[in-house]
């Protein structure tokens, strides 16, 4: 497998929102009596299911040769129990999982008939985490580095409430203490918070949200990575841009590097932001040059959209596509 053996046995601590994706799927039969809404009969209502969010991240991790560890939360209800076993039985490391009484389970339920999505039900709370919580939350953290010692710590904010300020600034604060290297996904409601981490990675529609503006050409991106310079002074800067590819800015060396996307037949662009960050997570724990990781990284994009749902890539899936469709480095 040449470079991407180096992801085998890499610690990754993945920390943020962890959902539960729930596919109900079945034959559609005529419109309801009560509504003119397609009547859906799915076959089963656990067997098809999925970690989402910062989950997506760990099943990646885990399909490319990864080793992972969750930080997050669940709520006490009946979905809890299910996703916290889906995790374990796929090798991640669950033992800083926290439930919570009062917060549900990030759930989503999409209702299918073959690739027709015909309606998602959300369980969510989107309130930043009271503060005896967010302590309770940042004592597994801490445990975390300390039994699990990983090699990298991926944060990726879905804006339900765990990645709160002041747990941001203690968990970046703890792994530098450490020299450990930390990349962060935002949202839109701490985008701001993420000052000290090694490579932020925003998607451009959420960062031109953030920054009210368009960012269509590559001098607006260079004016947006002015911007997150200005207020978190990461070391690398790593704008995706979905079927456009990604920009890499590299304030300390004044480098910018544009890789641009791959034409592929999508069809579904959900996790997609996941599978990058993980195999971003596994190449620069690996050491591996931070342009050639970005590149990987965008093959792997290309890969997952391809796929139904949130999805998986497989390393000998990786390097396929980087053997066929070369990305240019220059």
């Amino acid at each position: 497998m040449g470079e991407l053996s180096g992801f085998n046995g890499v610690k990754v601590l993945c920390v943020g929102d962890v959902m539960y994706d729930l596919y109900w799927s079945g034959e559609t039969k005529g419109l309801s009596p009560e509504a003119p809404v397609p009547n859906v009969y799915p076959e089963s209502m656990w067997d098809n299911a999925r970690p989402g969010g910062i989950g997506n991240v760990v099943s990646n991790v885990l399909s490319l040769g990864g080793q992972a560890a969750c930080v997050t939360y669940t709520g006490e209800d009946l979905f809890a129990q299910p996703l916290v076993d889906m995790m374990e039985s796929q090798g991640c490391n669950v033992d800083y999982m926290v439930q919570l009484p009062d917060r549900p389970t990030t759930t989503k339920i999409r209702i299918m008939d073959g690739p027709y999505h015909h309606c998602r039900v959300n369980f969510e709370r989107e309130d930043d985490l009271a503060e005896q919580q967010m302590s309770d939350m940042f004592e597994q953290y801490a445990r975390a580095l300390r039994e699990f010692e990983p090699d990298v710590i991926y944060f990726a904010d879905y804006d339900k409430g765990l990645l709160t300020p002041r747990f941001l600034t203690c968990a970046i604060s703890a792994a530098s203490a450490l020299d450990i290297p930390t990349i962060a996904d935002p949202k839109l409601a701490h985008p701001w918070d993420f000052q000290g981490v090694t490579v932020y990675k925003p998607n451009v529609n959420r960062l031109a949200d953030t920054l009210d503006r368009a960012l269509n050409t590559e001098s607006d991106l260079e004016w947006a990575a002015d911007e997150i310079c200005k207020r978190i002074v990461p070391e690398h800067i790593l704008i995706t841009r979905g079927s456009f590819g990604m920009s890499l800015f590299e304030p300390q060396k004044r480098g910018v590097h544009h890789i641009p996307g791959k034409t592929v037949k999508v069809w579904e662009l959900s996790g997609a932001g996941d599978t990058v960050g993980a195999v971003l997570s596994l190449c620069v724990a690996s050491g591996m040059d931070m342009r050639r990781a970005a590149e990987i990284a965008n093959a792997a994009g290309s890969l997952v959209v391809q796929k139904a749902g949130t999805s998986t890539v497989t390393q000998a899936e990786l390097l396929e596509a980087i053997e066929v469709g070369q990305p240019d480095s220059s």
